[in-house]
């Protein structure tokens, strides 16, 4: 199942959400997303951006690419247009292959996207399977969970399937190589090679040439090149095929063979962080280290790996490991103003920010995010996004900022927007929360945060961060809709009395008395330690001195 999903914000760009439908198999759809994010950061490959779920079930969001080779008119192209669609299904389906031992098994013209500028991107990687055979290459091709494929499985689209799958042919390049045939003999005719577009459905034991020639024979030269190239992919006989991709482009000099040597853009540096991240998603922390140990070995001062891998290290508790990745990150950009290639990329500053917030340096982390502001304001009219980084709401970075400097009302909109784009980790919450109730702008905001949140449930440990998280949930649930009250304090943890408890007696309370904290004046002890977690304890005074909201 896709969805088409668009924009809140303007300046964002639609993108589509692949998810499971029906009885479809987890398994089958995260071995799909794994083929897939290993060979993403080719340019003809249709591009993933992250792997996540929704209504609980695995889901991608991937760029949304307005057609397919399914809805083009050949006729109205010219050879060249045609050998370009022709060049880049090749290079897509050669890189997989040598990437990954990877065979793509539905190759046909609805699985063969088209981008913006008018370039093939190669989708639909659910039946892909590797042709390693033996452990010492599936090790050497790195291939993790990708099954091997076997003459068991006849998989694929039957009217682009090669004659000897039905016969129990193990599938392989030649198999693959045969439904390229068909897919672009099918998109110049719209008939199949074989089989008469009459009702009687006669079956040709040769390619029918009549409506190839036809629809080439206004290519000139182009044409009678395409011909051949598709003739001999059409071959029944698999021996008379091309044996592989690099043969392919050896007998037709026309087409244009593409290295991934030739350039490296930041898209293709967010691809390999999202290859990265679903790994990390499926528990698998050795393949997504791996991943980007593999690209910073060819890109050692990339700030878009270095702080993905400073992010995969947090997570894993490597916490000194983590703070040496974002640091470079952050140095490597600053001898760029910010811009790496020809983006503005803040985010890897930016999380070296959130890293030194966590580690109760908000002063630091302070300087970090009025420099990148400064960068921004530098940029070249080319490169400056259309909105900033304040207005944006992209970065939550931003919103503490906004709170560690007393500017409460901004924060609140900020982190607001942010929550509209993403959703909030417990951190954010903390934040955002804190400067809702400050600014007084909890009364309006309450149910917008609450439903946002309800379902992230606290820890069952009292650990730092998970204390506060349950307090900023005790102020939603004294200014939140009754219909919502009952679901945020019935998810209380256990520690909740105990803690409750101990703060009551801290400030010299009655037993009890901030078990539901309707007075403004019993809120402010939670939002004095959320704001010691926050900002270490900037605000505590103006916080004792709120007498209402």
């Amino acid at each position: 199942m896709v969805y088409k999903l668009f924009p809140v914000c303007g300046d964002e760009q639609t993108v589509a959400m692949k998810t499971i439908k029906g009885n479809s198999s987890i398994e089958a759809f995260d071995i799909e997303c794994e083929a897939w994010f290993s060979v993403a950061h080719h340019p003809n490959i249709a591009r993933p951006l992250a792997f996540g779920s929704y209504k609980s079930l695995p889901s991608v969001l991937i760029e949304w690419y307005p057609g397919s080779l399914a809805d083009l008119k050949a006729a109205e192209m010219s050879g060249k247009q045609i050998q370009d669609l022709i060049s880049g299904t090749i290079n897509a389906l050669s890189f997989s292959y040598n990437e990954k031992r990877l065979i793509h098994q539905d190759i046909k013209p609805s699985n063969i996207l088209i981008d913006d500028s008018g370039s093939t991107r190669l989708s639909d990687f659910g039946l892909a399977r590797c042709v390693a055979r033996t452990a010492k290459e599936r090790i050497v091709y790195d291939v993790g969970n990708i099954p091997k494929s076997t003459s068991r499985e006849l998989s694929g689209t039957p009217f682009y399937m090669a004659p000897e799958l039905w016969d129990g042919v193990t599938p392989s390049i030649r198999t693959d190589i045969f439904s390229l045939g068909v897919t672009f003999y099918q998109f110049l005719t719209k008939e199949h090679p074989y089989v008469e577009n009459t009702e009687e459905r006669r079956v040709s034991v040769k390619v029918r040439m009549e409506p190839l020639i036809r629809a080439l024979q206004a290519k000139g030269d182009f044409g009678l090149q395409i011909r051949h190239f598709i003739t001999k992919c059409l071959e029944l006989d698999p021996r008379s095929r091309y044996q592989s991709y690099e043969e392919i482009f050896q007998d037709n000099a026309w087409l244009t063979q593409t290295t991934l040597n030739d350039s490296w853009g930041v898209e293709r540096s967010h691809i390999v962080v999202g290859s990265s991240q679903f790994y990390r998603s499926k528990g698998d922390v050795k393949s997504a280290f791996s991943v980007l140990e593999k690209f910073l070995d060819k890109k050692p001062n990339d700030p878009i790996l270095m702080a993905e891998l400073g992010n995969l290290n947090n997570a894993i508790g490597q916490h000194s490991e983590a703070e040496l990745h974002f640091s470079l990150a952050y140095n490597n950009l600053k001898k760029e103003n910010g811009i790496y290639g020809t983006y503005f990329v803040p985010q890897p500053a930016l999380a070296w920010a959130r890293c030194l917030i966590k580690l109760d340096r908000p002063q630091e982390a302070l300087n970090i995010i009025d420099e990148v502001l400064g960068w921004e304001k530098k940029l070249p009219t080319n490169i400056k996004p259309k909105r900033s980084l304040a207005d944006s709401g992209r970065c939550s970075e931003i919103g503490w900022y906004y709170l560690y400097r007393g500017e409460f009302e901004k924060a609140t909109n900020t982190l607001l927007k942010y929550s509209s784009r993403r959703s909030l980790d417990k951190e954010e919450t903390v934040w955002l929360v804190e400067a809702a109730w400050i600014s007084g702008l909890i009364k309006f905001s309450a149910d917008e945060i609450t439903l946002k949140i309800v379902e992230m449930l606290p820890d069952v440990v009292a650990s730092k961060g998970e204390i506060e998280y349950t307090w900023s949930r005790v102020i939603l649930h004294a200014h939140v809709n009754p219909l919502h009250k009952a679901k945020l304090y019935n998810s209380n943890p256990s520690y909740f009395f105990v803690e409750t408890n101990s703060l009551e007696k801290a400030e010299g309370l009655k037993s009890g008395s901030l078990m539901i904290p309707n007075e403004i004046s019993k809120q402010i002890p939670f939002v004095v330690i959320m704001d010691k977690f926050s900002t270490g304890g900037k605000h505590h005074e103006h916080i004792r001195s709120i007498s209402k909201i």
